[in-house]
């Protein structure tokens, strides 16, 4: 007989690089993952880029978290558009529910408003 496997659960960051800037990914993704420790053991950011951003200074931020935070899986999602943020964000719910979102970020969350964490 076949074991049910366990649902998938994640906290969810969703910022807006362009209005924040690189620095605030490496703060807010950190919050993230200390939440997460308490919970799921999962973070899943997805970054809202522009042209302006410097990318390399994003992916440094990021990643100086991910590498800090082993414990912790943390996967990385990029999009160009509020749009592309929520629809990425509904994308990944059907393969891991979110049990809580920050944003850090101009979206409107439709169905999952009621997981918004300020």
């Amino acid at each position: 007989m076949q074991q049910p496997h366990e649902e998938c659960i994640t906290d969810y960051v969703i910022i807006d690089v362009c209005k924040n800037g690189e620095e605030a990914v490496r703060k807010t993704l950190s919050s993230a993952v200390i939440n997460a420790r308490k919970g799921p053991g999962r973070v899943f950011q997805i970054a809202i880029l522009c042209p302006q951003v410097d990318y390399t200074k994003y992916l440094l931020n990021a990643n100086e978290v991910v590498a800090n935070n082993m414990d912790v899986r943390i996967e990385l999602y990029e999009v160009s558009s509020e749009d592309g943020a929520l629809k990425t964000l509904r994308y990944l719910a059907n393969r891991c529910k979110p049990r809580q979102i920050i944003k850090v970020a101009n979206v409107d969350l439709g169905e999952f408003e009621n997981l918004n964490k300020p």
